[in-house]
């Protein structure tokens, strides 16, 4: 039996709102026209060991505690999809923390957000400012694959797969309805990542699906379906 070791961070952004109950409505509520970001950071690392089958373990994690990170102020007129201000203000905000804090998932999630709740924040707040306090997670994986080299124990578990072979035997997943469940190599839900590169994931021939960047990487150091076994031909 052969092991792979692999290597991945992920951001989880949690957006907390306190919206006014009905007894602190006041008479006449004031129109919200900015919106306070207080933003906190925590780390995380988890150890997994994934089988053959692609059941994974826990092996051990630790956490960091929570540190204030920044606070920024924004008109709530950029909190909105066809507007990219709050994303190039993030950037800004987060150019120490790059590449772990990537601003294009956090201003999704904000913007998702307060699309949900802007017509009750509005209806129900007595200050021109709304708070929002995001809690960052940078999620550091180590994950410990379990490859089986075969009856004949020939050792070819790690050949890379032929990269040739990888551009057409992968399908293309364009649709999100298409992908569910978990990404085995970087453990993360499938739905989690936005449609990159017009794809939310690859499909290998033996049916199991992917991130397209985690299994595209995968396939450079090994040729088998880190599930199943199923083999792409090698260089």
């Amino acid at each position: 039996m052969e092991h792979q070791i692999s290597r991945y961070e992920n951001l989880v952004v949690e957006v907390l709102t306190d919206l006014p109950t009905p007894s602190r409505i006041p008479k006449h509520p004031s129109r919200i026209e900015h919106i306070g970001l207080i933003f906190t950071l925590r780390r995380r690392r988890s150890h997994f060991e994934v089988s053959e089958n692609g059941e994974r373990r826990l092996i051990q994690q630790r956490e960091t505690l929570k540190i204030p990170l920044c606070d920024n102020q924004f008109r709530a007129e950029i909190f909105n999809r066809d507007d990219d201000s709050l994303f190039h203000s993030l950037s800004c905000s987060f150019q120490n923390f790059k590449p772990e804090i990537d601003a294009e998932p956090v201003a999704d999630a904000l913007i998702e957000r307060w699309i949900e709740i802007r017509d009750e924040a509005n209806s129900r707040s007595s200050d021109r400012v709304f708070p929002m306090t995001v809690n960052l997670t940078i999620w550091h994986i180590v994950a410990r694959y379990e490859i089986g080299v075969g009856s004949g124990g020939d050792g070819c578990g790690m050949v890379p797969a032929c990269g040739g072979a990888v551009g057409k035997m992968l399908r293309r997943l364009e649709r999100e309805d298409e992908v569910d469940g978990i990404c085995v190599i970087c453990l993360d839900e499938l739905k989690n990542k936005k449609k990159k590169n017009g794809r939310f994931g690859l499909q290998m021939p033996c049916l199991h699906v992917f991130h397209g960047n985690c299994i595209e990487d995968w396939l450079k150091n090994s040729h088998y379906c880190p599930i199943c076994r199923f083999e792409v031909p090698i260089q």
